[in-house]
């Protein structure tokens, strides 16, 4: 008897678990790459290819330029995560009218910066995928590519981004769809926001590898409250204590990935102020469907809302977990 009133609900949190980990190995593959062109001269331009990479295995990427492909006399090494590669083109025309191109096998969701810089300061930045596999230089360059570009990398990265997500869901439940999640929301991003300007702005950084496993065990800390459900604790009595504390660490994982990305100079105030306003939109739209599913949930009244939330918990912890020991051996 016991054995059949389990079964469903251990079939929902495999099937969660399954889901959440699926989720992870897809997100570790839309780390951005990167196309980096810098003027020489007058006739000549510098090629930075910047893949994401784990070991000295790299994503399968091919970059085309005009039609051509790198030369074999091009530089490659790898170094921090990434497969670089670097050589120059000779154009008379300049970069108006070039095109780039990146041909990926299958269909992955990686995203291609494409990011220019002229030897007047002239910025050019665009981006790429798999369903728009080309870009092609305007023939005059213009602000709004970065506004557009920058905006809409902040967003997929809040998006793709399980761990800042995991740490959001738990945010909603424990502080429920009142004025505590509004003050909790706004605590994660003001704190996340501050640490995401001061390390973008090279006052202050931390290391990767360590941050990466305190933002899992932060994950870990609000799966185990979840689970606890002592109203009286701290955190559900002041979510927003909590949300503003963790905040800080999540802007530093924030800005790690944008230093991935990297920012254009001439436009780096803009860039940054985008791309977290991108992050916030993210944030939101995501934070709206969790709304929603649980409006949803509600109408059925045999579910046990509350068991679910419970084996949420379960799930969510267990994949900070794995997180965190897999972070914590990378050190």
């Amino acid at each position: 008897m016991l054995e059949n009133r389990l079964s469903p609900m251990m079939k929902y949190l495999t099937a969660l678990l399954l889901t959440l980990f699926s989720i992870v190995v897809i997100a570790d593959e839309m780390r951005p790459a990167l196309v980096q062109i810098n003027q020489v001269d007058d006739n000549h331009y510098q090629i930075l290819w910047k893949v994401p990479a784990r070991g000295e295995m790299k994503l399968k990427l091919s970059l085309i330029i005009d039609g051509h492909q790198p030369p074999t006399t091009r530089e490659s090494y790898f170094i921090e995560g990434s497969y670089i590669e670097r050589w120059q083109i000779e154009r008379a025309d300049g970069v108006q009218g070039l095109q780039v191109r990146v041909i990926q096998p299958g269909s992955k969701l990686t995203d291609i910066i494409i990011r220019y810089e002229s030897l007047q300061g002239e910025m050019v930045t665009g981006r790429i995928n798999a369903s728009h596999p080309s870009f092609t230089f305007p023939q005059e360059l213009s602000y709004e590519s970065v506004v557009k570009t920058y905006t809409m990398l902040g967003i997929e990265h809040i998006l793709i981004g399980l761990d800042h997500l995991l740490f959001v869901a738990c945010l909603v439940l424990i502080a429920g769809v009142n004025s505590k999640l509004f003050w909790a929301i706004t605590g994660f991003t003001l704190s996340h926001s501050i640490t995401l300007a001061v390390s973008s702005l090279g006052i202050l950084s931390l290391p990767i590898a360590p941050l990466e496993a305190v933002i899992a065990l932060s994950i870990i800390f609000l799966a185990v409250e979840i689970a606890k459900r002592n109203k009286t604790s701290l955190t559900y009595r002041y979510p927003v204590v909590v949300s503003s504390s963790f905040g800080l660490l999540h802007g530093f994982g924030f800005a790690a990935v944008l230093a991935e990305i990297g920012l254009p100079s001439q436009d780096f105030i803009s860039a940054l102020l985008f791309f977290n306003i991108g992050v916030e939109i993210g944030q939101l739209l995501f934070i709206a469907g969790i709304i929603l599913l649980m409006a949803v949930l509600q109408k059925f009244k045999h579910l046990n809302i509350s068991r679910i939330e419970h084996l949420s918990s379960y799930a969510i912890g267990s994949v900070a977990v794995f997180w965190c020991i897999e972070r914590i051996l990378a050190f």
